[in-house]
């Protein structure tokens, strides 16, 4: 099962799978924002990469250099779907589902809904083998059904973006187990 939180360091136990959001809301509302060093140690990421995405535009910049749950979370979805697809096919995938990053009237879910219904479709697929795309589709229209301000196309472009994101990370984390193994065999 899930160890840890996608695209992060945190550790995850059952029970949160509706709302894992939640786990990591306080330490926003808490502290105002996170740090670089802070973001990159719940990221695992490099300054550098970070420093590089906000520069690309792919990240909102940091309000007085502190990344707000925003920023936060458009990072930690783009970390943990970039072992297996390029970044800038990601950063158009965003776009797909919530248009400009500085701009949030484009959206079509928050990030924070964007982030639990990743995970929880994430969650869904390990606990039930879900392995076949018609399978996940129907995990992730039962989970977007209770969203009632998106219209049937917004729903089904919310629908797509999601299987996308759940297939990638399901291949980052076979990637990953392939390369273990066969370091250890080398």
């Amino acid at each position: 099962m899930i160890l840890t939180i996608p695209g992060t360091a945190i550790s995850y136990k059952e029970g949160n799978e509706n709302n894992v959001y939640g786990l990591i809301e306080p330490v926003f509302k808490a502290t105002g924002g996170l740090t670089l060093a802070q973001v990159r140690e719940i990221t695992g990421l490099e300054t550098t990469t970070i420093q590089n995405w906000v520069k690309r535009g792919w990240v909102m910049k940091p309000e007085n250099k502190r990344y707000k749950e925003r920023h936060v979370i458009r990072i930690i979805l783009i970390n943990s779907i970039r072992g297996s697809i390029q970044i800038e096919k990601i950063i158009r995938l965003m776009e797909y589902i919530n248009g400009d990053v500085e701009d949030t009237s484009d959206d079509l879910v928050p990030d924070s809904t964007l982030f639990n219904l990743f995970f929880k479709t994430v969650w869904l697929c390990q606990r039930d083998n879900l392995n076949g795309e018609e399978e996940m589709l129907r995990a992730i229209e039962n989970e977007t059904q209770g969203i009632d301000y998106l219209n049937s196309d917004g729903k089904e472009r919310l629908s797509k973006a999601l299987l996308i994101m759940t297939l990638a990370y399901q291949s980052s984390v076979i990637r990953q187990k392939a390369e273990r193994i066969i370091n250890n065999l080398l």
